[in-house]
């Protein structure tokens, strides 16, 4: 090959090279083309288009009521931010509440969430704060992020299902996706907790004819606290009460019930946009009929450290549990506001202002003061008076959290803070109809056999009891039973005797009697002969049985039933 040949080779190769160059710087003419119309479109990530930034976030979790619906969370914080600035355009932080169905709760004004703040340090400034269902949405404006503190996200804690020691937490991401990159960013933002327990002390149990009655509310009575918590006893004293039950209610936890307006750690108040304080509600289950109730106006809790001020509830200055009655709500615990005295000399209204009829009824206390850091328990004594002659039945009393709601979303009118419909029940009060159950174990009118009753009234005695009077009536059970099964006598009139017989009543009857008569007291005799009227007669005499007059339904199994006398289900006497 001649030296001319070797230069065409190089001629040639170097054609070539120019040629790929040439594609070459065509290509990335296109992709600095495409990149530059995608970071104008902004279809990069913020990585490739501007500075990352690197934060640490914290929250000191609350606990929170798993009765609640609008749930007060902890504080998120983003802090030690490094990053040359937030650009044009800005970017946004999401806060996503886990569980889903632990949804954002804070009242709504338009669309705008209350209460929700976001204050950004370094020069940074936040947006219009967004909420959607579970989210939070803070945007960020350009400027320096040195810290960002997210405050007052309430969220619908019985909704989540979680419970202790489970937590409710929150997942904090970036738009766009990389604009931000948070260490540890799923935090812990409260606990559940049970909100409130009880204990219930029975009313007693009160005559159908009880001589108890109320015409008008009991006058105002003021009751000298003492130096140590002894006023809820006091209350026992409220004055004629046939019957008189009691509500022992309990914080679940230290701070769970809060006061209106205590613009302190958020754990620590109703705060903020909150529309009352904590309420509790009792609800008296099918009260009867002519009956009328009195319950204090405002009580002090027993583990109260400023026992002797009851009234200064109008500081709020949380050294004690204060419970103020609020006088109209509605039935779910909502409407109107309690009345607290002037801070002074302790005293406490037991007027109740409220006549009740057969049904159901709400009593409803405010929490006005409250100690932040002590588990506080209150007594709650409800007085039951007569205004006639009531009806036989009993009524239930239960206490839940109040206001009660079942809106569980965010909403332009709801109140804050409010519950689920959890009561809990247990005190009972029942009205015993003024009879004498008299049992008559065996009687017989057959082959040769009689039988003779007495029934005394005792209602007259040296005892000074009311005069009762009434008819008895005999339930026959047995062989050859009346018509109908049963016999009423006349009128049976205090300090007298009835007498009857067998062969008269139910000609050739073999079995038991029980006669039911419409006054205390009443006691009977049974005297059973054979061969009456022969020289081979033969008699003999018993003192009836009393059966207890049951409360409730009777099942005659023992202790499982809610009658009788010290809770038997049956209980004989003579």
């Amino acid at each position: 090959m001649g030296r001319g040949d070797e230069q065409r080779i190089d001629s040639t190769n170097l054609e070539r090279d120019i040629e790929k160059e040439t594609l070459q710087m065509n290509h990335m003419k296109k992709l600095f083309l495409a990149l530059a119309v995608a970071v104008g479109l902004g279809l990069l990530g913020a990585s490739d288009a501007a500075a990352q930034y690197t934060c640490t976030s914290f929250s000191v979790p609350t606990l929170v009521r798993t009765q609640g619906l609008t749930e007060l969370t902890g504080d998120i914080i983003l802090s030690g931010c490094t990053g040359a600035g937030i650009p044009a355009g800005g970017a946004a932080l999401t806060v996503t509440v886990q569980p889903a169905t632990a949804v954002v709760t804070n009242t709504l004004v338009g669309t705008a969430p209350i209460g929700i703040t976001a204050v950004a340090t370094g020069g940074a400034g936040t947006g219009a704060v967004t909420t959607a269902g579970n989210t939070v949405t803070v945007p960020l404006t350009v400027g320096v992020l040195t810290t960002l503190t997210i405050s007052g996200i309430r969220v619908n804690v019985n909704a989540s299902g979680v419970s202790f020691p489970n937590q409710i937490q929150a997942l904090i991401s970036s738009s766009p996706a990389n604009m931000v990159a948070v260490t540890n960013n799923i935090l812990n933002v409260a606990i559940p907790q049970n909100g409130i327990t009880a204990t219930f002390t029975n009313g007693g149990g009160i005559a159908q004819c009880s001589s108890a009655t109320m015409t008008t509310v009991p006058a105002n009575t003021t009751v000298t606290l003492g130096a140590t918590p002894t006023a809820n006893s006091t209350f026992s004293s409220h004055p004629g009460a046939p019957s008189l039950a009691r509500v022992t209610v309990s914080e679940g936890y230290p701070g769970a019930w809060k006061r209106l307006g205590v613009a302190g750690p958020p754990a620590l108040g109703e705060f903020p946009i909150a529309t009352q304080g904590t309420r509790l509600i009792l609800r008296i289950t099918s009260l009867q009929s002519n009956i009328r109730i009195s319950v204090p106006h405002g009580i002090v809790g027993t583990a109260a450290a400023n026992f002797n001020n009851y009234n200064d509830v109008v500081g709020g200055d949380g050294d004690e549990l204060n419970i103020t009655r609020v006088t109209s709500p509605d039935a779910s615990g909502v409407g109107s506001t309690p009345t607290v005295g002037a801070a002074g000399a302790p005293s406490v209204d037991l007027t109740t202002g409220d006549v009740l009829a057969s049904g159901t009824t709400t009593i409803v206390y405010e929490v006005t003061d409250s100690s932040d850091s002590v588990q506080e328990t209150v007594v709650i004594p409800i007085a039951f008076y007569t205004t006639g002659t009531p009806t036989v039945g009993t009524a239930t009393i239960s206490v839940a959290l109040a206001p009660i709601s079942t809106v569980g979303t965010a909403s332009t009118t709801a109140l804050i803070p409010r519950f689920v419909d959890a009561p809990l029940s247990g005190a009972t009060v029942g009205v015993v109809g003024c009879v004498s159950n008299i049992l008559f174990p065996y009687v017989v009118n057959r082959v040769g056999y009689d039988n003779g009753f007495a029934i005394a009234n005792t209602t007259a005695d040296v005892f000074g009891t009311a005069a009762q009077a009434g008819t008895c009536v005999y339930n026959f059970y047995g062989v050859s039973a009346p018509a109908g099964g049963t016999f009423t006598t006349s009128s049976i009139a205090a300090g007298t005797v009835d007498t009857r017989l067998l062969s008269i009543l139910a000609p050739g009857f073999e079995g038991y009697v029980i006669a039911v008569c419409s006054f205390q007291l009443g006691h009977g005799f049974n005297f059973q002969v054979y061969n009456l009227g022969t020289s081979g007669a033969v008699a003999q005499g018993a003192t009836a049985l009393i059966l207890p007059q049951p409360v409730g339904t009777i099942t005659r199994v023992g202790a499982a039933s809610t009658v009788g006398v010290g809770g038997f289900a049956e209980a004989l006497g003579h």
